[in-house]
Formats: C-alpha cells, sequence, structure tokens
C-alpha cells in the first residue's frame, strides 16, 4: 500500500501490484478483490479512462481545450472527496448516456466560468474532432482538490474536471486492462495488517508459475 496524494494519508492508501508492474493490476485482479473479503476496504479505481477526456469546450462563443478525467464508481464515497458543491456520481452515471455528468475542478471553474453559483445542471458542448458529446455540471470541487492522478501530480494545466469512468472491458488476449484501486482503511485497521490480508488475497488470486 502507498498513501495517497490527496485525502487523508493515515486512512487512504493506493494498491500497489507486488511485481514489475508496479503501479497496476490487472482489472480481472481488481474485481476479484472487490468480490473478496477484502473488498470491505473499497477498491476503488482512482483516476481512469475518461468518456471525456480531451476536448474542446464551448464556451460563451470561446473553444477551451480542457481534460476531463474519469474515476471509478463509488470513489466519491470511499475517498469522502470534497465538493464545493454538488453531488457525488451515482452508479447510473457509470453507465453510456447521451449527456456526461461532470465535476468540474474550483480552479478551471473559477477562472473560465466566474464562479457562477448557478453552475450546477449546466450543459456544454465538448468536441474532440469530429465527436462531439453533452456534459452536464453536477458538482464542483473543493478548492484544496487540484487531481485523483496517482502518479503524475496535480501539474497538467488543462485538468478542467472529472467524469464518472465507465465500465473496464475484462481481460483478453494480448490486451490487458489496468486498474489502481484504492482503499480507505477504518481507524482501527493498521496499514501493515491491510497488506498482509490483501496480498494472501492477491496470491489466492494469481496462478502459480507453471
Amino acid at each position: 500500500l502507498r498513501p495517497m496524494p490527496f485525502g487523508d494519508p493515515h486512512e487512504l492508501y493506493l494498491v500497489r501490484a507486488p511485481d514489475q508492474r508496479g503501479e497496476f493490476l490487472r482489472a480481472s485482479e481488481a474485481e476479484a478483490l472487490r468480490a473478496s473479503p477484502v473488498g470491505r476496504y473499497g477498491l476503488v479505481d482512482g483516476e481512469r479512462s475518461s468518456p471525456v477526456g480531451f476536448v474542446m469546450l464551448e464556451l460563451g462563443g470561446r473553444q477551451v481545450p480542457v481534460l476531463i478525467g474519469g474515476i471509478g464508481e463509488g470513489f466519491g464515497e470511499v475517498t469522502r472527496v470534497k465538493l464545493a458543491f454538488g453531488r457525488y456520481f451515482t452508479p447510473e452515471d457509470h453507465r453510456v448516456r447521451d449527456t456526461v455528468p461532470v465535476w468540474l475542478t474550483h480552479r478551471f471553474f473559477l477562472r473560465e466560468l466566474g464562479g457562477d453559483p448557478d453552475i450546477l445542471g449546466r450543459r456544454y458542448v465538448a468536441r474532440a474532432g469530429a465527436r462531439a458529446m453533452t456534459i452536464e455540471v453536477v458538482g464542483v470541487t473543493d478548492p484544496s482538490v487540484t487531481t485523483f492522478n496517482t502518479k503524475f501530480g496535480a501539474n497538467n494545466q488543462l485538468a478542467a474536471g472529472f467524469a464518472p469512468a465507465l465500465p473496464m472491458e475484462p481481460d483478453s488476449g494480448r490486451f490487458v486492462t489496468l486498474a489502481t484501486p484504492i482503499v480507505r482503511l477504518p481507524p482501527d485497521v493498521r496499514r501493515e495488517r491491510a497488506e498482509a490480508e490483501i496480498a494472501a488475497a492477491l496470491q489466492a488470486i494469481r496462478p502459480g508459475p507453471g
């Protein structure tokens, strides 16, 4: 387990795979861990493939380049991320929809939208080449929140918000889907105990040599 760059460093941890893949687990392994007894720790995905991504956002006649990342189902409830206002994403939000709900970062909200308190429910068109979609603002993050990226920090100036990631594709053939699950440990569970439990569960999931 590795402490997170956001949230409570004594409770939130990133689950690292104990092999050469470093930060990542296979999606199938993460799903199996969620279904095991260690699933009680949450095991939600951090920043993941987004249904929006890099787009040109239409704002009052302007085309603004932005990055809207994806986060896994249950992320808000497990990490208890602070929102300035708005709501957490629901399980239904993580399904394919005509309109994609998003959180805006507080920095983008102030810089590009002037901190308008009536922002919730407002819809915008986002374009990536010939692809166009509609996004709906359902939340704005607290000023203390700048990123959920567990690897690269908060240096991307195009980062404008977050969207509910769609379900991961199962591992198959040549392609392996990776996950970066996050756990929240209860106050009475020490990090060493959780590490041992998760390592044992992962060892039981992974096939042995040969």
